[in-house]
């Protein structure tokens, strides 16, 4: 709704329908309502399959510490785990020297 002051003293009203508004508001009430679970679980999801990977090696470690205090016999290894070849091949590329601005 819009009210304006006429130079005669007179006050001009102007309204629109706000039934089109409250469609679209609903509508999108909807949408947030049907993604915004999902959206939770999938980062949930997401987060506890990073977390898991990246403390693999954590647990191998752990294990093997225990195994050795069980047996009090130091010759247990932790397993080398293959890594796929990008993954290796990135990891072992030398850095590249960066040029140093003096003044």
């Amino acid at each position: 709704m819009l009210t304006t002051h006429l130079d005669d003293g007179r006050a001009l009203q102007v309204a629109v329908r706000s039934d089109t508004v409250d469609q679209g508001v609903r509508q999108a009430a909807g949408v947030l309502a049907a993604v915004g679970p999902s959206g939770v679980v999938l980062a949930g999801a997401l987060g506890s399959w990073v977390s898991r990977t990246g403390l693999a090696p954590v647990s191998r470690l752990t294990a093997t510490a225990e195994r050795i205090a069980a047996s009090r016999d130091a010759r247990h290894r932790i397993a080398k785990v293959r890594r796929p070849s990008w993954l290796a091949q990135s990891q072992l590329q030398p850095a590249k020297p960066r040029s140093v601005w003096r003044c």
